[in-house]
């Protein structure tokens, strides 16, 4: 029997949500239900971060995330920390204290998320300088341009690590509270409701992948979702109705990276901070392209498999993978065996893939850059942090005998209607030697492969010229290496 409630901790003290709780957003139920008033909602997309809260998964420690747009329902199995459990009696956090003493406060909206976001660096138990302070506060915005002050509360609060018995891992994270929640959150759950606004809504998550094939042969249409950091976007601006949501998020298998010197393989949960910090290690380099895009917030929840699923032109990891020629893994019903779709076959036309009815996506593997194998990764956009691509791209080169053009993926986003590779393009350098008139030759193979739209980012025109010099502009620093 399934469960048909969820159930998380909520600064120290378990609850339990179902019905029309369990299909409110979290930010939502924080405010409304639990009156913790602290979570503010502000641009309910996940980018201003005034709704910023602690988050564990795994028992072991926290990060933040977004609560705006994620639903309660997904906070099965979950501890959760609001600004409301920082402070231990009287006695302020760490982070609070800092944002009193540098004047970090302004209108004061925006305060709690960066108090959040701060914790959480400050959980890490490292020292805080100027510039780690940018960069993990990126994901949250003040509205009174007081960045100054805020950043030197994080670097006062950070001068010198806090105790390890004094993190809030300690504090909430203990072994009583851990097993007592994971006892509550097993086995599979099913909600649903009859929302007076939206109609009939369920929520079902399996334990095993064995139960999600079954639901997924007999409800095709079902909505999976991994983090549903894009769906939640959606679901908050009227766009769309969670009428049959599937999560995946209680299946063991596909939370697994397997990293080898020259291969990686990412389960369908695996989060994009997890990903940066395997490639970390695996393929140092590699990662920094995950520094370009989503907050801080977003990669602690959201999954590569997912960004991938969701089939945008212009989502920033579709060309990197596809420059490092990623293959997929699909689970089909009925049938034991996982078959493999090459990532340049996946996509087939805007937000269509090839996936057949019932499938899902389990996990996505790549090789990495080896020694004699060169790779790049650019992205253009209006801001430097959390926005999306004008026009991004990523190439892939192997050199041979007299540094001729061994072989070649070149991939760009934001310039059709799914994201390309530049196939012709590829075929046309293949053998030959660079050179300035080589890039020259390529540029009429590239306008002739892409197909870009005017939109608010940028004109067809802009986007033909970015494209362009773009490619040009990898393949020499490339060649030039």
């Amino acid at each position: 029997m399934s469960r048909t409630s969820v159930s998380f901790t909520l600064n120290g003290t378990r609850h339990d949500a179902t019905g029309a709780h369990a299909f409110q957003t979290l930010a939502e139920y924080l405010r409304f239900t639990r009156n913790l008033t602290g979570t503010k909602i502000v641009c309910a997309e996940g980018d201003c971060g005034a709704c910023t809260i602690l988050k564990s998964e795994d028992g072991k420690s926290f990060v933040a995330m977004n609560s705006c747009i994620a639903l309660v329902a997904q906070m099965d199995g979950a501890h959760l920390v609001t600004v409301e459990g920082l402070k231990q009696g009287e006695d302020l956090a760490p982070a609070q204290k800092a944002m009193m003493k540098c004047h970090g406060s302004q209108c004061g909206y925006c305060t709690p998320g960066f108090v959040m976001a701060m914790t959480w660096l400050l959980e890490k138990r490292k020292p805080i300088d100027a510039q780690t302070a940018k960069n993990h506060l990126t994901g949250n915005l003040c509205r009174c341009t007081g960045y100054q002050p805020i950043i030197e509360a994080a670097v006062e609060a950070g001068a010198k690590p806090i105790p390890a018995k004094e993190t809030y891992a300690v504090r909430y994270l203990t072994p009583a509270k851990v097993r007592d929640l994971a006892g509550a959150a097993k086995g599979s759950v099913e909600i649903a409701y009859d929302s007076p606004t939206l109609g009939r809504m369920t929520f079902y998550a399996p334990a095993t992948t064995s139960e999600l094939l079954k639901y997924r042969k007999k409800n095709p249409n079902s909505v999976i979702i991994g983090a549903a950091t894009d769906l939640g976007v959606l679901y908050n601006k009227g766009k769309a109705a969670p009428s049959q949501l599937l999560s995946l998020h209680l299946i063991p298998e596909l939370y697994k990276i397997v990293a080898s010197k020259s291969r990686v393989r990412f389960g369908a949960r695996v989060t994009l901070a997890n990903v940066r910090r395997t490639l970390e290690k695996a393929s140092p380099g590699l990662e920094t392209v995950l520094d370009l895009f989503a907050s801080p917030q977003i990669k602690n929840t959201a999954t590569l498999v997912g960004n991938i699923a969701t089939a945008s032109p212009i989502g920033d990891t579709a060309p990197v993978l596809l420059a490092l020629g990623a293959v997929l893994e699909v689970a089909t019903p009925g049938k034991p065996k996982r078959r493999k779709i090459s990532l340049g076959d996946f996509f087939l036309g805007y937000r269509k893939t090839a996936l057949k009815a019932g499938e899902v996506i389990t996990a996505i593997e790549f090789d990495l850059p080896k020694k004699n194998e060169y790779f790049r990764f650019y992205k253009t956009s209006q801001r430097k942090d959390l926005d999306i691509s004008c026009v991004n791209a990523a190439v892939w080169m192997k050199f041979g005998p007299k540094n001729r053009i061994a072989e070649a993926r070149i991939a760009l986003g934001g310039v059709a209607a799914t994201p390309l590779r530049l196939r012709e393009t590829e075929k046309h350098l293949r053998g030959k030697l660079p050179s300035p008139g080589l890039w020259d030759e390529s540029i009429g193979h590239i306008q002739s492969e892409i197909t870009p739209l005017s939109d608010l980012r940028g004109s067809a025109i802009y986007r033909r010229v970015l494209a362009e010099n773009i490619v040009r502009s990898l393949v020499h620093e490339i060649a030039s290496t």
